[in-house]
């Protein structure tokens, strides 16, 4: 299975999105944002980092940032809410300190969480679309309350998440997160979280979803991203700041990743143009369900 790292482009800094969709599957993905998925009507299966959700009217799954996640469910009719969210909207960083945590309706109505979620959803989506002076502190504070509302009526199941989860490896990421751009050896990764070299190889890509490598890789090149969106510093700079050793190991993982040169992605830098890794040609034809959407999003009727 190929698996994506979505990197969506927003109107600005703001990193807060949401959308609803009837009938749908996704690809397996993964990206920096934290997703909330509410099931309004019907059902769907979720697999998040091999575990797999079944989910019914009214249940919400927390998906943790950098979780692979897809759906490959066909032929169910579903509606469902989304929403996604830079961690630094809560935290003072982008590494999440949740879990990946499944919320069954009977649970969400009997702390009110269901209504909670309603109200917090409705004024996301009215603030995004208005804009109107203060709109970010507004959406922050709605995402801020509801997320703490879920830890002060679940703290047993958050905790209990958490430890699924090995501190050991959560602070690893959050170690490789603030230090991407040093020399980073996988030796030197395995031994902070105690084991061996070979079995860590294993042990990553199975919580993480991707091998240490490719992730150290595409933090990099999410930073590189960011620098060329919003800066005219020179390539090579750029490169060896974000931790490559020469420009042209950057530009081949670059390349290799988004499919583009560092050149042909600032070049098309514009509103209307999505990035992503690594590059497939999907968008053709009738499977892309949604325009100006992330491609990873499909119709879910299945071929016949």
């Amino acid at each position: 299975m190929e698996i994506f790292h979505e990197i969506r482009k927003y109107k600005d800094d703001f990193m807060v999105w949401s959308q609803s969709y009837g009938n749908m599957r996704f690809l397996a993905h993964w990206h920096n944002e934290i997703e909330l998925i509410y099931v309004r009507r019907g059902k769907i299966e979720i697999s998040v980092n091999g575990t797999v959700y079944i989910m019914g009217e009214g249940d919400l799954l927390v998906c943790d940032s950098r979780s692979v996640h897809y759906s490959d469910t066909y032929d169910t009719d579903n509606f469902l809410e989304f929403l996604l969210f830079d961690p630094r909207i809560i935290f003072s960083d982008n590494i999440s300190r949740h879990a990946n945590i499944l919320f069954k309706a009977a649970d969400m109505k009997e702390k009110g969480l269901d209504s909670k979620f309603e109200g917090m959803l409705r004024t996301i989506k009215d603030e995004l679309e208005e804009r109107n002076i203060y709109y970010k502190k507004i959406v922050r504070a709605a995402i801020t309350e509801f997320w703490y509302n879920i830890i002060r009526f679940f703290p047993e199941r958050y905790e209990n998440e958490q430890d699924l989860k090995q501190k050991s490896l959560k602070k690893l990421l959050e170690y490789i997160g603030k230090n991407f751009n040093q020399d980073i050896e996988l030796k030197f990764a395995a031994k902070k979280v105690g084991l061996t070299p070979n079995y860590f190889s294993f042990y990553f890509k199975k919580n993480v979803g991707i091998n240490f490598i490719d992730y150290l890789q595409t933090l990099r090149i999410d930073e590189a991203i960011r620098r060329l969106q919003k800066e005219n510093t020179k390539i090579i700079d750029i490169a060896l700041d974000t931790g490559f050793k020469n420009v042209r190991n950057f530009n081949r993982v670059f390349k290799r990743l988004t499919g583009l040169t560092p050149n042909e992605f600032r070049k098309n830098n514009n509103e209307n143009y999505y990035y992503y890794f690594p590059r497939i040609h999907i968008c053709e034809g009738d499977e892309l369900s949604v325009e100006h959407d992330s491609f990873v999003v499909l119709d879910n009727k299945k071929p016949r």
